[in-house]
């Protein structure tokens, strides 16, 4: 008797899998791709404070970074179909969701690097640093040391670590992933006292304020998502652990 081939999850397949179904691997990339280039493009030259803004550049990037991230797992997949590959085999490499976060890593450490662009001149005179932390001048307020402590120290912080992050990442490194995972915790923490400072600063514009309050959500949406994959996700631990 013959059998018809069956999806994965069922006789009729997952909703999930319907879904790619009519979308090929290089068309779900090319869009994943081009969505997370015009998020990066919208937040370099029409920055915006607006919750409703921030909510829809994060549908942006999520849809990207799912879409790219399909489209390599499914051609991974489908070229190790072909060679008979075992299951362990298709998932052992730098595909699928690793691809997302490198690209997550690498567009943090772009930003934090033209942001030292603008920050290093003023570190350098001294001049914002002498006005708002020496006592008696008009802008002087005793939290603005912690502040502007934070805010430079964590851009550094980037900019050092993060190019680390890219080599364990690419060498497959088994420090990778708890590297990454102590790496997210502690930008959650940076940014939780970041918006605490700011908070504490008087006369800080609102817009600046709630700029803090969305980069800790999305400091937190990174770690809420990127910390259980790389503790659970077999690729993950097959990857970088063998």
């Amino acid at each position: 008797m013959n059998h018809e081939p069956q999806l994965e999850g069922g006789p009729r397949g997952t909703a999930a899998t319907k879904l790619f179904g009519v979308v090929s691997a290089d068309v779900a990339m090319a869009v994943g791709a081009w969505l997370l280039c015009l998020t990066g493009l919208m937040s370099l030259f029409t920055p915006s404070t607006l919750p409703s803004a921030a909510i829809l550049r994060l549908a942006l990037v999520g849809t990207g970074f799912a879409l790219y991230g399909y489209g390599r797992t499914q051609k991974q997949r489908d070229a190790q179909a072909k060679v008979g590959a075992s299951e362990t085999q298709m998932v052992r490499g730098l595909g699928g969701w690793l691809i997302a976060l490198a690209v997550l890593i690498g567009v943090t450490l772009v930003s934090a690097v033209v942001q030292a662009v603008t920050d290093i001149p003023l570190i350098a005179e001294g001049k914002v640093w002498a006005a708002y932390t020496t006592p008696g001048q008009p802008a002087y307020h005793p939290g603005w040391a912690l502040l502007l402590t934070l805010d430079w120290g964590t851009n550094l912080f980037v900019i050092v670590f993060f190019p680390v992050l890219l080599s364990l990442f690419l060498q497959r490194r088994r420090a990778f992933r708890a590297f990454t995972v102590g790496t997210l915790v502690f930008l959650v923490i940076l940014s939780a006292m970041r918006l605490w400072q700011v908070n504490y600063v008087p006369h800080i514009p609102n817009d600046a304020q709630a700029s803090q309050f969305w980069a800790l959500i999305m400091t937190l949406g990174n770690a809420t998502i990127w910390i259980p994959y790389l503790l659970k996700s077999k690729r993950a631990r097959i990857t970088f652990d063998q």
